[in-house]
Parts: structure tokens; sequence; C-alpha cells
């Protein structure tokens, strides 16, 4: 039977964290102004006939400042905001990260048939799990809640992937994945939640 489902994860933090955030978009505005206005300032006040290392100089200290914040405050709000949409496509299960709430970028595309294994990412088989992984993909935002980690084969490489889930989606899985591939962390899991 195939199994389609989507399931939207959201960070609890955004909201808790909106002074923070705001500060973050505020540095990343102020830089291309101050960008802008070195760029004027600069064509403006170059000295006709400089040498190519007073240039260079001069480059480095009104660029570089703009650009280096403007990439960390970035690159920050990326990684302190992300938010997940699973999806399970049949035999396919993708998995779409969303940055500050617009932009989405497809960060996992799989079928089921390549999962290795399932299980609890709670469970000490998770340690070993990710030392045999070539590549770790943690998908979640909320630490308090079930999480699941699945390991795909991808032409040889092993990629680990932590996911946020609840009952329906544990569910969904369990459909979607082959009895023989359960971690003895999942079964475990699938009785204590009563998901049958």
């Amino acid at each position: 039977m195939e199994v389609f489902l989507e399931k939207s994860i959201t960070n609890e933090n955004i909201d808790k964290h909106a002074v923070r955030n705001t500060v973050l978009s505020v540095l990343r505005v102020a830089s291309l102004v101050w960008f802008i206005i070195g760029t004027i300032v600069f064509l403006n006040v170059l000295p006709p006939g400089a040498s190519v290392l007073t240039v260079i100089f001069d480059v480095l200290l009104v660029f570089a400042p703009p650009i280096l914040l403007f990439i960390i405050a970035t690159k920050l709000l990326a990684d302190l905001n992300p938010e997940y949409d699973y999806h399970i496509e049949g035999t396919d299960i993708r998995i779409v990260k969303i940055i500050n709430r617009k932009h989405r970028k497809v960060i996992i595309r799989a079928k089921f048939n390549s999962v290795v294994t399932i299980g609890d990412a709670n469970s000490d088989e998770f340690s070993s799990a990710v030392a045999s992984a070539d590549k770790k993909i943690m998908a979640y935002c909320n630490e308090d809640v079930i999480q699941v980690y699945l390991v795909f084969n991808d032409d040889g490489e092993k990629t680990l992937v932590v996911l946020e889930t609840d009952s329906e989606f544990t569910l969904a899985l369990k459909r979607s994945i082959m009895p023989v591939l359960y971690a003895n962390s999942f079964k475990e899991m699938l009785r204590k939640e009563n998901i049958q």
C-alpha cells in the first residue's frame, strides 16, 4: 500500500527570538547600505594614479567589512531559523528546508528502497549509525519531540537523516519501510507509542 503524507515542522524558536532575528535582519540591510555608501565614497575619493597596492588595500578596507557582516548575518538567520516539510510520496521521501519562513530548498529526495535502517535518534544505536554515516542531515527544529533517524544508501555513500516526528508520521514511515530494516530502538518506539 502506497502512503502519501505531508508534515510541516514549525520552529518554535523563531517567535521566541524575534528580537534576535530582527537585529540580524537589520544588520543585513545595514551592511548593504554600508556597501553602497562605501562604493560611492570609494569611487569619488580614489586619487588618480594611485598605486595598485594602495587600491587593493582601500578596496579591502572599504568592502570587506560590509560583505563579511552580510554573509555572517545571513548564515546566522538561516542556521538559527530552519523549518522543514517532509513529504512521503508513495515510494519516495522528500525533505524541504524552509529558511526564514520564505525560501525553500529540497535537501534530500530518496527512495524508500534505499533505506538501510530506521531507528530512534534517542537510543544507543544512534551513535553507531552516526559513526558509520558519510553524510549527516539534521532535519529537525525542536529537541523535545520524538526523533527518528533514517540511513540511506546513495551509490555506496551512507546518508543519515534525523527527523522530528509524531505518531501519524511514524506510522507512515512504518508502512513505507520494510520491517526487516527496523532497528531494535524503532521497534521499541512503535511499541511504546502503540503504533500499529
